[in-house]
């Protein structure tokens, strides 16, 4: 479920064309092509043109924020011959500091 304080500080620190977006879209829906949704979008950015990005509230019943604080996390670059680049980033147990490996590919 997400955190309504950590949602409330995000959405502020957000812009009016992210805010119009999130307010406009489902997510889910499927569309015909783009400019069904692009119309959807122009509809809300009139309703909302002459509000503040500070003044547009949260709309709580579809939008919220997660916070998802890895622990590892492992990028890899391809490489031919299947040398690929691969690093893993390990958090510390005080989850401060991250510690890097090279691993073989």
């Amino acid at each position: 479920k997400p955190n309504h304080t950590t949602s409330e500080k995000y959405w502020k620190s957000r812009g009016k064309s992210y805010k119009i977006w999130a307010m406009t879209t489902s997510q889910k829906n499927e569309i015909n092509n783009i400019n069904e949704f692009k119309e959807r979008i122009d509809t809300t950015s009139k309703e909302y043109e002459n509000v503040n990005k500070v003044d547009m509230e949260l709309p709580k019943d579809k939008w919220g924020v997660f916070e998802i604080v890895p622990l590892e996390i492992e990028f890899w670059r391809y490489g031919s011959g299947n040398l690929h680049l691969r690093h893993r980033y390990t958090r510390d147990k005080e989850m401060n500091d991250w510690r890097c490996i090279m691993l073989d590919s």
